[in-house]
């Protein structure tokens, strides 16, 4: 007993100390310093809500497990009584006992106090459902792993996507920044041309109205990445009163190293289906197991003090050992209509598994159709983006030097800030079918802490 419990102390002391390493080599960036989106979802990993939830479920079924093990071991029971008969019970005995003939007299047997003391113990010796629990606990367990493994699946492409998407609306933040910077310029030189009577009031006021509208977007940009990050605060679990800081910028097209291969059939929810089924199977298992006796050990030892005066105390021990046997014999069918049930839930498993593997089939498929085509999209953008910048500054040096007019240079402002707007929706749309594409294999989280 005392080996086990220090070959058990040492096996935690290992655990710990490998978590320990573990949780070091993956350690976040502190607080305040630039969080990279490895850095987010791995912070997310440890202090999201959904997710420590789910560690807790799974330490519940650990405990589960050992609750049903505990079912097999020894139990003792002790127990003590103190007793005052107040009217101590008569029987009635043939006369003839006492020279009695014919008669039946009462007589009192038992003492005035009783203090009886028992301890009891019994030992499972054959017990096949058992087994069979044991076995569920454990699938149970496996179960909870699975399911938490989906959701951190789930947790990863939430701070994903909504990462990029913070990015994004840093970089369009930046970028209405910058035009707002170019429309000021466009202001001072169309104000000192009307003052040298080159253009009109209505020139210089529409230029305004424009340098207005674009202060009054950029607000509104601010504000949207001042909620997308407090968004992303709540699915990392990070403090919403302190500051984070994103590093990287989403000046550069996100490309997947290499387009995965279909790897669905590892799939978190495809493997939650099986061990459900595994666990329908087991709770069969222990339907049948019902059918077998149950053999068990008692032991009990006793003493009972019998006493009508303090001074005169008689104790008279007992002890008993056998071995109880339980035989089911007919319950009505009741255990076969159980396992009827226990089929066709297996049976709706099943077809719910070949569902889910044909939808997750189809959106790989489509997550990979979807990633060449954003893919493309955005270079196309890209290029676009790029025309319409030169576009824009070629009508303001023609502004500048008179020979451009001043609804040339709106339109071409015009132009280039849809192809701005185009091109930051097209990264957000690769980054997103790229989260697809993990997502349907179910490496979401992996493949991104990995790299």
């Amino acid at each position: 007993m005392i080996f086990n419990r220090f070959k058990t102390l040492c096996t935690a002391l290992m655990l710990l100390a490998t978590a320990t390493v573990f949780s070091q080599e993956n350690m976040p960036a502190p607080a305040g310093s630039p969080f990279s989106l490895k850095d987010c979802i791995q912070y997310a990993l440890q202090n999201n809500t959904d997710v420590r939830k789910q560690n807790l479920a799974v330490l519940k079924t650990r405990y589960q497990i050992q609750e049903a093990r505990a079912a097999g071991l020894p139990k003792v029971n002790a127990s003590a009584q103190v007793l005052d008969n107040l009217i101590l019970g008569k029987q009635l005995l043939p006369g003839d006992i006492f020279g009695q003939p014919g008669t039946v007299i009462p007589v009192t047997f038992g003492t005035q106090y009783l203090v009886p003391l028992k301890i009891e113990a019994t030992q499972l010796l054959f017990n096949k459902q058992y087994t069979a629990g044991l076995q569920a606990a454990k699938a149970a367990e496996q179960l909870t792993q699975t399911n938490a493994a989906q959701v951190r699946e789930s947790v990863a492409y939430n701070v994903a996507s909504t990462y990029y998407s913070a990015l994004l609306t840093k970089e369009q933040q930046n970028i209405v920044q910058a035009n707002l910077d170019k429309i000021g310029q466009s202001v001072q030189v169309a104000q000192v041309q009307y003052d040298n009577k080159m253009i009109r009031r209505i020139d210089v006021d529409q230029l305004r109205v424009s340098q207005s509208n674009t202060r009054a977007e950029l607000d509104n940009v601010q504000v949207s990445y001042t909620q997308t990050l407090d968004m992303l605060k709540i699915l990392m679990g990070y403090p919403l009163a302190d500051t984070l800081v994103l590093a990287g910028s989403a000046g550069v097209i996100a490309e997947l190293p290499v387009l995965p291969a279909n790897g669905t059939a590892t799939n978190p929810t495809l493997l939650l289906l099986d061990q459900q089924a595994t666990l329908k199977t087991l709770e069969s298992k222990s339907i049948r197991a019902q059918y077998y006796p149950t053999v068990g050990l008692v032991a009990n030892y006793g003493n009972q003090a019998q006493f009508d005066k303090l001074s005169d105390v008689n104790w008279i021990p007992s002890a008993v050992l056998g071995v109880a046997i339980n035989v089911p014999i007919f319950d009505g069918f009741q255990k076969k209509r159980q396992l009827q049930q226990r089929d066709i839930e297996l049976q709706t498993l099943t077809l719910d598994r070949q569902l889910v593997q044909n939808q997750l089939n189809a959106q790989y498929l489509n997550s990979i159709r979807k990633y060449r085509q954003t893919q493309q999209t955005a270079v196309n953008q890209q290029a676009n983006l790029n025309l319409a910048q030169s576009v824009y500054d070629a009508v303001q040096n023609n502004y500048k030097n008179g020979i451009a007019t001043l609804s040339d240079l709106i339109n071409a402002d015009t132009g280039l800030r849809a192809a701005q707007t185009q091109f930051l929706t097209a990264q957000l749309q690769v980054r997103i079918s790229s989260l697809d594409v993990l997502r349907a294999n179910g490496t979401v989280s992996s493949a991104l802490i990995k790299n």
